[in-house]
Order: C-alpha cells, then structure tokens, then sequence
C-alpha cells in the first residue's frame, strides 16, 4: 500500500483529469475500469485494474494497494464500498451520501425531506400515464431513476400518446422510472462545491464568507466556486459560461441551496467535490435540480480561469490537504467552456479540434478516447477572457476556420 496512492473507481475522463492534478501535488493514482490500461484514465495513472465496478473481487485489489478510495461515476455497488469502509478502508464520499444520489428518485426525496426548494415529481408506475399527465400537464420529464446521465435516461413528454410509447423505451421494470413536473426556467445554474475536514476549534460565527458554510457536527466545511450559467443541446451540455451574468442575491441564494442539499447528504465522510444544477425561475426563485458526488462538467472551466480547477481541490479534500477559499476565486474576468461532442467520424471531430488549438485565448483538453461515437464527450476547450466580447471574438474566429 502506497501512502500517497490515491483509488479511482472509474477510469473515464474526470479520472484522468484527476490524474493530471495528482501529479501537480505529489499524488499517484490506481483506477479500477471494464476497460483497463485502454480507459482515458488507465493510459496515465500509475495501476490500472481491468474490472467492474461491481466486482468484488476488484474492489478489493484496488483498495488493497490504496489508503483512500473516491470515484469519478456514481453508478457503483455502494454495497461494497459500505464492505470496504467497515474493514477500515477511507471511502469519500460516504457510500451513505453516493447511495441516495445514484438513485435521482431517492435524492429528491431526500431533498424535499430537508426543505430543499425543488420541483414537483411522483414516482411512477404501470397504469398511471393519464393521471400523472393530469396532475402535472404537458410537457413533462420521464426519468430513469438510476444511471441515467447526458441525456439517457431522460425524454421530454409532450402529450399521452407520447407517454404511453416511452415508457416503452425506458423499460419501466420494478417501479425504475419517476416523473417530474416540467420547470419553466429562465436560465439553468450550477455550482461546484468543495467540502473537506476541517478542525473543531472553527466558530460558525466567525464565518462572514456567503459562499461558505459549516457542519458543526461532521467537522466540514462547505466552499463553493463561481455560480455558472450552463447551455444545453440535445440534452446534453454543451457550454457553460463562468461567472454567471445574475444578481449579487440570486448568487447568494444558488451557494446556499448548494451547501445546504450536501449538508443534508446521510454519512459523515461527504468529503470532495460535488456539482449541484439548479433552475433559475422568471420571477428569481432558484429551485435545487441534481447533485454529482464528483468532478462535473459545469466545473471543468476551473482547470483556466481559477487557481485552482475542481479536480486538485477534490484530491486536496479527500487527502486532507489545506484548502483556501481564495483558491476557488476566478483569475480571469470571464470564461467560457465548450464540450468537443464526437461526430461519429474520427476526421470531422479532430477537425473541431484543431480548429479551437488555433484560437489565441483557449485552452484545450483531449479526452484519450479511442472511439469517436456521435455525441460522445471527446474534449473541450475554454476561452478566456476580460468580457463578453473577447469571448464572442473568439467564437467568430472558430467560425470562420470551420467555413
């Protein structure tokens, strides 16, 4: 066991971003994969283990060569991890805390249980169509309430018959769906929050920061980034624009509503990053969406425009390294993200590839991915700037290369 070896279960591309970060501050890396050395994180860490998450087996090697054990996807055997934990093993986040957020149903009951302002949602079941579409009108969300993530997983409704035939294709089996009430937001927000161990001699009172909390009686500390603007297209994101263009109290109400639905995770161990979305309405009322117990897209513009990215303080809060909340501050004015989606064909993606490489105030990110699927997250790229015309100068400029 290295005592510097950090376990990642999970090898795709917020573990190899994670990688990349652990070098900076002195941390190696084991990930456990289906894909192995092939993964996008297995070609850079120092141990790849060829296995599924829900391998028990595999668990156990991996945290038999490491003192800590986090991961980069939800969709894990909590079970396991809750093994792993008993015999001493640090997990973090708590498998308590990842065991209500992989189930999205159980993580709004969990929400609304802790007075976390949320839209409306019911579990569903065979036969309830006409009545839910009723209760709640068109459009509406059908949603899988376990792995479902980019897109899958989640179909619009618009009308009875449309119900009717998705159900179909979500494959509603032992009670896996639930709906929600369709949420007429006028922009969609996310923030990223860094939560780690912090001494007991803290005083609440002597916190002034807005974007800062403290659970006294876990001995964490919440801080938050930025508030950030995301864009979606075909349910996917495809930028994000960091900070968001929101007044001083709508910010103030998006860290609180943050902070407070990590807070009210189950385990004492909620240690990391996490990515919580929300709606902003037309009449200023913020509503909680959903919560990632892990790196996020939303925050992937840290890596250019903050001291530092999202993935060093998630390693720094599970390693129990010092944070400052300074840190977390934007260096540039603005930033704006976008996510390189694959084409389906190898040439016309690297073309979006390299034709961002000759922007003169962005900085890309590859993947490592070996297929090149159509809508699959291959990279990104983040433009930095003083404003808002130095971004859309920028986006000119990528459009003329593509024409």
């Amino acid at each position: 066991m290295y005592n510097n070896l950090v376990g990642i279960v999970g090898g795709g591309q917020l573990g190899r971003m994670m990688i990349e970060s652990g070098y900076k501050i002195g941390l190696q890396t084991a990930i456990l994969d289906p894909h192995g050395s092939n993964s996008p994180s297995g070609k850079i860490c120092q141990i790849s283990i060829k296995g599924s998450f829900h391998d028990i087996d595999k668990m156990d090697e991996l945290a038999n060569k490491c003192n800590i054990i986090t991961i980069e996807i939800e969709h894990v055997n909590v079970d396991v991890l809750l093994k792993l934990k008993e015999n001493g093993i640090k997990i973090r986040p708590d498998p308590l805390g990842i065991q209500v957020i992989q189930d999205k149903y159980l993580q709004k009951i969990n929400m609304k249980k802790n007075n976390i302002p949320l839209g409306d949602f019911i579990e569903f079941k065979n036969g309830d169509e006409e009545n839910i579409g009723n209760i709640f009108g068109y459009p509406l969300l059908l949603k899988k309430k376990r792995e479902a993530y980019d897109g899958k997983g989640n179909i619009v409704i618009e009308n009875l018959e449309n119900f009717k035939k998705n159900i179909k294709a979500l494959k509603n089996a032992n009670n896996s769906l639930y709906v929600e009430k369709w949420v007429p937001f006028t922009k969609e927000l996310a923030v990223m929050v860094v939560s780690h161990k912090v001494s007991n001699t803290i005083n609440a009172k002597n916190i002034e920061e807005k974007n800062r909390m403290l659970i006294k009686d876990k001995n964490i500390e919440l801080l938050c980034y930025p508030v950030v603007e995301t864009f979606q297209k075909n349910n996917i994101c495809n930028s994000v624009l960091a900070p968001a263009t929101i007044t001083e109290d709508i910010k103030e109400k998006c860290w609180n509503i943050a902070m407070n639905s990590i807070a009210s995770l189950p385990g004492n161990e909620n240690v990391g990053i996490f990515g919580v979305e929300l709606f902003l309405l037309n009449n200023n009322t913020v509503l909680f969406n959903e919560i990632a117990p892990r790196p996020h897209n939303s925050g992937h513009y840290t890596q250019d425009s903050c001291y530092i990215d999202q993935f060093e303080a998630h390693l720094r809060a599970i390693c129990d390294l010092p944070i400052n909340i300074s840190s977390l501050k934007m260096k540039t004015n603005i930033a704006y993200m976008v996510n390189i989606l694959g084409t389906g064909n190898n040439d016309t993606t690297m073309n979006i590839l390299n034709n961002a490489m000759k922007l003169d105030k962005a900085s890309v990110h590859w993947y490592g991915k070996d297929e090149c699927k159509k809508g699959r997250k291959m990279g990104h790229y983040t433009i930095t700037g003083n404003n808002i015309n130095d971004i859309n100068e920028q986006l000119d400029a990528l459009s003329f290369y593509f024409n």
